[in-house]
């Protein structure tokens, strides 16, 4: 655990793009700043395509992202009081006043589809080992925005199966349709299957829509 001060400027929770680069700009500015998240290095997730892929890792040492005055704990905030965070830690819990506090946990949601058979992009260690131990199978990929269709396209470059679920009259990347169809046609030439519906499940047996 890094030696923390008592008491900092600004205490960040969150150590994305948005916090790292808050934490950065701060610590420049003069401030003391804490930044707060749980993951062990900083995950780079416009690299995510190429992490699910096997082709590159987006996991980066802090030391490569962080400005070096800024105070890292790796832990989870248990509790804000007055000021006050109490901080749990892979060894023990520890506490920090912050004369503000600024929440950079950006937009990470758990998906309403869970499941054994279910892979999250926000564990993408779990995920690339669960896509190795079967390079062959089949995957769909939820959501036909930027990231979906990288993920997509990086996996069926591998030659494995990949379906790209997305709503029904969804334009993907919201492009106008002679773009759309140019972008559809692309899917296809690499593989990419394109179904559009409306999902109701996902079990064992695979994904379930509303045809």
């Amino acid at each position: 655990m890094p030696c923390l001060p008592p008491s900092v400027d600004v205490a960040i929770i969150g150590g994305g793009y948005a916090g790292v680069i808050a934490a950065t700009r701060l610590t420049l500015g003069g401030a003391t700043v804490c930044l707060v998240d749980p993951k062990p290095h900083f995950v780079d997730r416009v690299r995510l395509h190429d992490h699910a892929a096997g082709r590159a890792s987006a996991f980066l040492p802090w030391s490569r992202v962080l400005s070096p005055g800024v105070h890292r704990v790796q832990g989870r905030v248990a509790a804000l009081r007055a000021g006050s965070l109490e901080i749990w830690t892979p060894q023990d819990t520890v506490s920090i006043d912050a004369a503000h506090v600024l929440l950079a946990t950006g937009s990470t949601s758990r998906s309403l589809f869970e499941g054994p058979q279910v892979l999250h992009l926000d564990q993408p260690q779990a995920m690339r080992e669960r896509l190795r131990r079967r390079p062959d199978a089949p995957v769909s990929v939820i959501g036909g925005g930027t990231t979906g269709i990288e993920v997509a396209t990086a996996l069926a470059s591998t030659g494995r199966p990949v379906t790209l679920v997305v709503p029904p009259e969804h334009r993907l990347l919201g492009l106008g349709a002679a773009d759309a169809h140019w972008l559809d046609s692309h899917l296809d030439r690499l593989g990419v299957s394109v179904v559009r519906d409306t999902i109701q499940h996902i079990d064992e047996h695979g994904i379930h829509g509303l045809h």
